[in-house]
């Protein structure tokens, strides 16, 4: 059904009765830069919390 199954593996996975699973992949790599600001948050909380 899916001739990019061989570019991209995860299409098998996703199947076409789950269309979701693709903007999924995408949010992930936005998600890998939001993860290095909440990094930079979690330090501030650390702060306040020894205070």
């Amino acid at each position: 059904m899916w001739p990019q199954t061989g570019v991209f593996p995860s299409l098998e996975f996703r199947t076409p009765s789950n269309p979701n699973k693709r903007p999924i992949k995408e949010k992930k790599k936005k998600k890998k830069k939001k993860k290095k600001k909440k990094k930079k948050k979690k330090k501030k909380k650390k702060k306040k919390k020894k205070k």
